[in-house]
C-alpha cells in the first residue's frame, strides 16, 4: 500500500507539471497573439494618421494656392471698375496701405445685385447662420420669441452689405440717396414693421455681435418683439467686412 501511494503521488505531480506548462505554453501564445494583433492594430493607425498628415498638407497647398491665386485676382481687379466703382491701392512712405473709392459713378443694377447677393448667400451661408443663431440666443435671454431666417430678407440684406462695401460708407441710405428700405420695396418684400442693423470692420461673427450687443439702438432692434423674421448679409471687399441685419413682421 505504500509503494502504491508513493507511485499515485508521483503520478499526481507530473499530471500537475505537466498541465502548469500547458498553461504557460497557451499563455504565452494568446500574449504573443495579441501583441501581434496590437502590432498590426498600431500600424494600421499608423499608416492612417500618416495619410491623414498628407491629405492636411495637400490641402493645405491647395488653400495657400487658392489664397494666393485670389489675391492675385484681387490686385489685378483693383484699378477695373465694378458696379462704376473705382478702387485704388494707395502706399505711404510707411509702405502700408489702404484703398480709395471712387465710386462717383456707382451704376449697379439691381438684377447684377440680386444674382451676386445669391451667389454670396451659398458660399457665406455658414456665417450668416452663425449670426442667425447668436442672435436668438439674445432674444432667448430676454424670453422675445425666436426669429426665423428668411432667405429673401438676407438677399436684401446682401444688398445692402455690397452697396455699404462700394460707396465705403455706413449708413443707413442707398447710394441713390433713398433709404435702405427702398431694396426690399423693389423686391416685392412684404412688410409692416422693418428694421435695419449695419456695422463694417468686425473681424467675425463674435465681433459683430458684441458690438450689436453693447450698443443701445441696434440692440433694441435686435429684441424687438415686433419682429419674426431676420435677414442677414455680410459681404468682405478686400479685407473689409461689411454686416447687415435686417428685421420684419
Amino acid at each position: 500500500m505504500e509503494v502504491s501511494g508513493v507511485f499515485m503521488k508521483k503520478v499526481i505531480v507530473i499530471v500537475v507539471f505537466v498541465l502548469v506548462y500547458n498553461l504557460l505554453i497557451c499563455d504565452s501564445n494568446l500574449n504573443s497573439f495579441n501583441i501581434k494583433e496590437d502590432n498590426i492594430y498600431f500600424s494600421n493607425a499608423l499608416k492612417e494618421e500618416v495619410k491623414d498628415i498628407k491629405e492636411y498638407k495637400e490641402k493645405e497647398k491647395n488653400i495657400i494656392k487658392e489664397d494666393k491665386d485670389d489675391l492675385s485676382i484681387k490686385e489685378n481687379n483693383l484699378n477695373s471698375p465694378k458696379y462704376g466703382v473705382i478702387i485704388n491701392k494707395v502706399t505711404n512712405e510707411n509702405n502700408s496701405f489702404y484703398y480709395e473709392y471712387d465710386s462717383s459713378n456707382y451704376n449697379a443694377s439691381l438684377e447684377d445685385l440680386v444674382k451676386e447677393a445669391k451667389y454670396i448667400y451659398n458660399i457665406n451661408y455658414e456665417v450668416l447662420n452663425n449670426v442667425f443663431i447668436m442672435t436668438n440666443n439674445m432674444r432667448e435671454y430676454v424670453n422675445a420669441t425666436s426669429l426665423t431666417f428668411d432667405y429673401n430678407l438676407s438677399i436684401c440684406a446682401i444688398i445692402r452689405a455690397i452697396e455699404l462695401a462700394y460707396t465705403n460708407k455706413l449708413e443707413h441710405k442707398r447710394p441713390n440717396g433713398s433709404s435702405w428700405n427702398e431694396v426690399l420695396d423693389l423686391l416685392n418684400y412684404s412688410y409692416g414693421y422693418a428694421g435695419e442693423n449695419i456695422g463694417r470692420y468686425y473681424k467675425d461673427e463674435e465681433a459683430i455681435i458684441n458690438a450689436w450687443y453693447n450698443s443701445n439702438g441696434h440692440y433694441k432692434n435686435i429684441i424687438n418683439e415686433h419682429y419674426n423674421k431676420i435677414g442677414l448679409g455680410y459681404y468682405n471687399l478686400n479685407g473689409d467686412k461689411y454686416w447687415v441685419q435686417l428685421f420684419s413682421d
